[in-house]
């Protein structure tokens, strides 16, 4: 069992798929950017990983105060939560695949969060879990979260930042901490894959990038198997997606699945082999299951 003290007020949200007032940015700034980002700050001194920030696990204090983080342990990492909050290499896990996360990964979901505060309503709202991911592979998280709606001005920096796809590239606590402290950034703008000159046709949809088309064949590892061997797949990547490096990656792992020949499981590894070469920042897919390595139990 695990106790905790009753939170002081109400949730911030109850249901994602509800609305709620916007918030302004002077609330927002003194309601919940100061604090939640100090609980951030000394929760990464002391090397924990939160992984349930979201607009329904964070409670308002009394009278209006500042807002409380909800509660971290009595779930594995991120297993509450959905695509939306997820880094996109830890959205295509399982839940229970994603493992411990860093702040890194705590921060695109405070992200996140500010965005859905800010407008009110969740933006996404009635997309699943695979379109929401498909939709930031496309076009990247800031892109697909935000879309047309309209943050406050103040806000718009900081939530480039902090959902940033390249992780090493998207803002840290100090880049916060600078933030709350006045001094401005510029969030780098993450160039995504190259869109391909004319898309691949399968399983019944479009693909335009090696990533959205890797997802797609480990959905479907049969038709996957077919254009891998009939070198369908490798003429897409060196003619119309013009990734070469890519095309040279999936040609050594087809080399390095055969080994051995066509033994049982064969389908499964190799499809499993050439979606990693595809999209190495990706889980790995394998016969159903997706996971990130630091999710595979002892």
């Amino acid at each position: 069992a695990v106790l905790y003290d009753q939170p002081p007020g109400p949730l911030l949200m109850r249901d994602l798929g509800a609305q709620r007032d916007p918030m302004n940015e002077e609330d927002l700034l003194r309601q919940v950017i100061s604090p939640i980002g100090a609980a951030l700050r000394e929760l990464a001194a002391r090397g924990v990983f939160h992984g349930a920030v979201r607009p329904t696990n964070i409670y308002m204090g009394l009278a209006g105060s500042t807002a409380v983080l909800g509660e971290c342990v009595s779930a594995p990492p991120s297993y509450g939560q959905g695509a939306l909050f997820e880094p996109i290499e830890r959205a295509m896990c399982q839940a229970a695949g994603r493992g411990a996360g860093t702040s890194a990964d705590d921060l695109y979901a405070f992200g996140v969060t500010l965005v859905v505060l800010a407008l009110g309503y969740n933006p996404l709202a009635g997309l699943s879990d695979e379109d929401i991911i498909e939709a930031k592979l496309e076009k990247g998280s800031y892109p697909a979260i935000v879309g047309k709606a309209r943050l406050p001005n103040a806000l718009m920096e900081l939530v480039r930042g902090l959902l940033t796809d390249d992780r090493k590239e998207r803002w840290s606590l100090n880049d916060l901490q600078m933030w709350l402290s006045g001094r401005r950034l510029s969030p780098k703008q993450v160039q995504l894959a190259r869109r391909a000159v004319r898309p691949l046709a399968f399983a019944g949809g479009e693909y335009h990038r090696p990533q959205t088309l890797a997802a797609a064949m480990a959905r479907h590892v049969g038709e996957a198997v077919g254009i891998i061997e009939n070198g369908e797949l490798d003429k897409w990547l060196r003619r119309s997606a013009m990734d070469e490096p890519c095309a040279d990656r999936v040609k050594q792992a087809v080399e390095t699945a055969s080994t051995g020949g066509r033994a049982s499981g064969f389908d499964d590894r190799l499809v499993a082999r050439v979606c990693i070469a595809m999209d190495p920042a990706a889980p790995i897919r394998y016969r159903g299951v997706s996971l990130l390595p630091m999710g595979i139990g002892d």
